[in-house]
């Protein structure tokens, strides 16, 4: 009896999911900091230099398997890719400049230096990355397999105009790299110190891609699932709907509510209101998502509200941080 109900359930889960399948769409996503409506330009200072300096010695680097001015390296990509996201997104332009010490001794801010960075280069906002490291346990020896290398970053972001620190937040992206062989041979160190090199850069640039995506709007992909079967009018919107071809999709759909299968318009309601959100109308996805789930009791609609009502509780605050001053 056990074996039979077993075959009913793994059935039935192969005949749901074969009426079912999973696509991506692109969404902007808002930036987790809300940048002053007056920045224009940004400036971003690597001052991870000044606490790293002389940090470790050729003989230091090789005896404890770290990579001599590994940090350093990866510290200039990440400011390098955090510029060069913000410039990307063309809200702000941010320009780089060298190590410069914002903090006394007591740890208090000097804003006059702020302040005179920021008019040197006619900015309104300045980004500092404060600390970076590596994790990447590559040691002294030479790749091969599989390892991952892993990178910290602290920033800081200081607006002058009102003396203020906006926000301060850590970072860390971890990239697949090559892994360790126990040798060491100097030569085959040698040679392989490049590969090395260029891994940590690697994981700088991906850390300071994330970190640029903290300030500015950035497109992500984000899952969907959607109905493939479940009558004719379902399966002849699923290539649509795949293609991204919202408003025929819906005219299709459309069709699916009027059927007698409460089950099927459930579906059908769902379906569009997929249709909707990629046509970016997010109270209609919304309303055809609790029709599913309330007035014919699509088990997948509830979930699929809380995502689309935090699409739209994102859509207010991109509204704001896309608004330019004066235009409010």
């Amino acid at each position: 009896m056990k074996t039979t109900l077993t075959i009913l359930s793994i059935t039935a889960l192969l005949i749901f999911s074969a009426c079912t399948s999973n696509m991506r769409i692109s969404v902007l996503k808002p930036a987790n900091v809300d940048i002053p409506k007056d920045v224009k330009r940004v400036v971003v200072l690597n001052n991870t230099l000044l606490s790293n300096k002389d940090k470790l010695t050729v003989l230091e680097g090789v005896l404890s398997g770290e990579q001599l001015y590994g940090d350093k390296n990866a510290s200039q990509a990440c400011v390098q890719a955090l510029a060069r996201t913000i410039n990307t997104s063309n809200m702000y332009k941010a320009v780089q400049r060298g190590e410069k010490p914002l903090l006394g001794e007591d740890r208090s801010v000097n804003w006059e230096l702020v302040q005179e960075i920021c008019d040197k280069e006619e900015c309104q906002l300045l980004v500092s990355l404060d600390f970076f490291d590596t994790n990447s346990g590559l040691g002294s020896t030479v790749l091969t397999g599989t390892n991952r290398v892993s990178g910290t970053a602290h920033f800081s972001i200081y607006y002058p105009a009102e003396k203020f620190i906006l926000t301060d937040y850590v970072v860390t992206d971890t990239k697949a790299t090559g892994s360790a062989a126990g040798t060491l041979n100097p030569l085959e160190m040698v040679n392989d110190a490049l590969i090395k090199s260029q891994m940590l850069k690697d994981v700088g640039d991906a850390v300071g891609v994330k970190a640029g995506s903290q300030l500015v709007p950035t497109w992500i992909w984000v899952g969907r699932m959607y109905y493939t079967g479940g009558g004719r009018e379902l399966r002849n919107a699923k290539r649509l709907i795949r293609s991204g071809n919202w408003d025929v999709a819906e005219q299709k759909l459309g069709m699916a509510t009027a059927v007698k299968s409460q089950r099927r318009v459930g579906k059908a309601y769902y379906n569009l209101a997929l249709c909707k959100e990629g046509q970016g109308d997010l109270s209609g996805a919304i309303q055809h998502a609790e029709t599913a789930a309330i007035q014919y009791n699509n088990k997948n609609a509830p979930q699929y509200i809380t995502v689309l009502k935090n699409r739209l509780a994102d859509e207010a605050r991109l509204e704001y941080q896309l608004t330019k001053e004066g235009e409010e």
